[in-house]
């Protein structure tokens, strides 16, 4: 399709691109901000337009400064749908954890627990994302300072639909509904059915990740990875860092527990676990 043609807009590069979607890194031609314009890498079915749409629909209710800021929703000159964010000038947290490996404590809880607030600025609106993970993650740069901005709303679900069919999400009539290294059990059997507790075991997937540099459920085969997950099969983070204090690794084995009913049920309950909201 080329790129996109948007009014107003200069597009300067191709940043991403997944099985349905591109986003295009431009610049607005008269304030000169940067913005990231996602949208269809070819329109062949009218269910992925609409499923852009609802993405687009879901994003725009949460405003928060750990989500990615969505600003506009536009069409392109051919007609096509277009997503317009703002352009987070950084790395991804899986670059980031690729890069340099565990942070320090204080700086892994840093990141961790503005990610927590920004996925309880999710669920206030009753959204849940369903694909967190490091990779949908940014980490805006300012300085030495790292933001996390989560982004990608493609299997977010809105939780005062009962409707919300699983064809309305671009991956959902696609692929397995989640990352199987960070997705709950529970949404591996019936992903239209989860709720916000999804989300906090993907969070707790990322915290093991951040204090361990190491992937918790990994595994080279989709399968594996499920299985490991209903059974709850990883190594526990004190055997990864030894001094890592009793309260994390509850806090860890709290968040990781496959019946959604044990584990924990709010980013409140979180925040009020590390002692701050």
């Amino acid at each position: 399709m080329g790129e996109p043609h948007l009014a107003g807009f200069e597009v300067l590069d191709l940043i991403a691109e997944s099985d349905h979607t591109e986003v295009w890194r431009a610049r607005h031609q008269i304030l000169g901000t940067e913005h990231a314009l996602k949208r269809l890498r070819r329109f062949v079915d009218p269910a992925l337009h609409d499923a852009l749409q609802h993405e687009g629909l879901l994003h725009a209710r949460v405003r928060h400064p750990n989500v990615v800021r969505l600003t506009d929703v536009r069409r392109d000159e051919q007609g096509h749908l277009v997503l317009v964010m703002d352009y987070v000038r950084g790395m991804s947290l899986a670059d980031y954890l690729d890069r340099t490996g565990a942070p320090s404590r204080g700086q892994a809880l840093k990141l961790w627990r503005a990610l927590v607030r920004g996925v309880r600025a999710l669920h206030t609106q009753r959204i849940v994302h369903r694909d967190l993970k490091p990779e949908n993650v940014m980490l805006a740069m300012e300085g030495r300072t790292a933001t996390p901005k989560i982004m990608d709303f493609g299997l977010a679900k809105y939780l005062e639909r009962s409707d919300d069919a699983e064809g309305i999400t671009i991956s959902g009539a696609f692929r397995l509904l989640g990352t199987p290294e960070y997705m709950a059990p529970e949404q591996a059997v019936v992903a239209a059915a989860v709720d916000e507790r999804a989300d906090l075991f993907s969070l707790g997937c990322i915290l093991y990740e951040l204090l361990t540099g190491r992937v918790c459920f990994d595994a080279e085969e989709t399968r594996e990875a499920l299985d490991a997950v209903r059974g709850e099969r990883y190594v526990s983070p004190e055997q990864w860092v030894p001094d890592l204090p009793p309260h994390l690794v509850r806090l860890v084995h709290r968040l990781l527990q496959a019946d959604r009913e044990q584990r924990m049920a709010s980013c409140d309950d979180v925040l009020d676990a590390l002692g701050t909201r």
